[in-house]
Order: C-alpha cells, then sequence, then structure tokens
C-alpha cells in the first residue's frame, strides 16, 4: 500500500474512531448532553459524578481502548510513524467529534491509550504520577498536566533512542496543557474547586479534566 493511503487511512480510522464519544452517547440516551452536566466536560470524570461510577467506568475504558485500538491499528498499517498518526488522529476526533459538533473532551484517556499501546511501561509510570498529583492536590488539572510532562521525559530515560515518541510526547504534553488553560488559570486565582466524589446532577458547578 503506498504510504499515501497507508497515512490518509490511518488518519480517518483514527479520528473517525476517536469522535465516538461515549459520554455524549450515554448521556443522550437519557435525554440529556453531558456538555450541559457538572462541569460540561464529556470526559469520564464528569460522567461519573453526574451518572454513576458504572457509566464511569464504561467511558474512561471506551475512551482509552480507542486511542490504544487506534495507535494498535497505525502499527499493524505501517509501523511507528502511522500509529503515531493515528494516535494523534484519535484525540482530536475526541475533542473535536465530527458527530457532536465539534465538541468533545479533553483528550487525556484517549492520549493515555495511545502511548499504552505504543510505550506501556512510561505510560503506567505516567498514570502513577496523575494518581500520586491527584490525590496530593485534588486537582484533576494538576495530575492531567503531571502525567503529561512526565511521559515524555519516561521515554528519554527508557528509549533515549525513540526519538519520534518524544516529540509525540512532547506535543501531547502541549496539547493537555492548552485544554486545560482555563483549569490553570483558575489554579493560580485560588478559584478552582478541589476533585470530589460527589454526585451533581443539575447544575453545572466544577471544572475538572
Amino acid at each position: 500500500m503506498p504510504l499515501e493511503i497507508q497515512l490518509l487511512v490511518a488518519a480517518s480510522v483514527g479520528y473517525l474512531t476517536g469522535a465516538l464519544n461515549l459520554a455524549i452517547m450515554l448521556s443522550g440516551r437519557q435525554g440529556r448532553d453531558i456538555r450541559e452536566m457538572g462541569s460540561g466536560n464529556a470526559g469520564f470524570a464528569n460522567v461519573a459524578r453526574t451518572m454513576g461510577k458504572k457509566a464511569g467506568a464504561i467511558v474512561i475504558a471506551w475512551d482509552v481502548g480507542k486511542g490504544a485500538l487506534s495507535a494498535a491499528a497505525g502499527q499493524w498499517l505501517g509501523g511507528l510513524e502511522i500509529a503515531l498518526l493515528a494516535g494523534a488522529a484519535a484525540v482530536l476526533g475526541h475533542v473535536y467529534p465530527l458527530y457532536f459538533g465539534f465538541r468533545g473532551g479533553k483528550g487525556l484517556a484517549t492520549a493515555f491509550g495511545v502511548v499504552v499501546a505504543l510505550e506501556w511501561a512510561s505510560a503506567l509510570i505516567a498514570l502513577m504520577l496523575w494518581l500520586a498529583a491527584v490525590l496530593s492536590t485534588r486537582y484533576m488539572a494538576v495530575g492531567a498536566l503531571v502525567a503529561g510532562w512526565a511521559f515524555p521525559l519516561l521515554v528519554l530515560g527508557l528509549q533515549p533512542d525513540n526519538a519520534r515518541l518524544q516529540v509525540f510526547g512532547i506535543a501531547a504534553a502541549l496539547f493537555l496543557t492548552w485544554m486545560h488553560r482555563g483549569n490553570l488559570r483558575r489554579i493560580f486565582k485560588g478559584e478552582e474547586p478541589k476533585a470530589s466524589l460527589r454526585v451533581y446532577r443539575n447544575e453545572r458547578r466544577y471544572e475538572e479534566s
């Protein structure tokens, strides 16, 4: 298969798979829109708080899975470069879904799925750092940025010759930082609510990753 066709197929499959936002679809089955509930974010944490832990678990499994599946398909199709393209397209699809007015989530879980498929050791260490950061600060955004910026550094340490994955990690960290810019502004101003397991069902009261 010509390289141009490989790139087109990988980008298309990755984006269209990533754009299947289960958070939006599950809330839609209840006649609601997750983007108008809780924090307004179409991600697993908002689903868990507004629709229950079971729904949140289903959503995070799908968000991670679609990132991993896209990257693995790209790897099978044409190697690491194609896998990175497919994975990046899946993240963009999640954040800007064609099917849902280009308003999706922030991409953290999908990006995690991509890196798990490509470099699981660094990804799992980054996950532990995410958990430690969230537990210690109670800010989901801090956890996202700690994990996002830790990943390329971990790849540098564990796979120093894998420049392509390092560049991908840096690009992903920059993108996650941009997606959480509002959270960062509120943290600096002391206005960011801390993460809680409390369930909010009727009004937008907080922001999270």
